[in-house]
C-alpha cells in the first residue's frame, strides 16, 4: 500500500493491524520542508 498525504491532513492507523515495515523515506533539506511526525496513544476502555 502507498499513500500521500497533502498539508493539513492526518492519518490513523491501530498499530495491531498494521505490519511494521515500510518503504525507504527521503526528507526534504529545508527545515521549513521537513517532514512533522507525531505519535498520539489512544486508549479506549474494554
Amino acid at each position: 500500500m502507498s499513500f500521500k498525504l497533502e498539508p493539513g491532513q492526518m492519518m490513523f492507523v491501530n498499530n495491531r493491524w498494521i505490519l511494521h515495515n515500510r518503504t525507504a523515506f527521503e526528507d526534504f533539506a529545508e527545515p521549513e520542508r521537513r517532514r512533522h511526525y507525531v505519535r498520539l496513544w489512544l486508549s479506549r476502555r474494554e
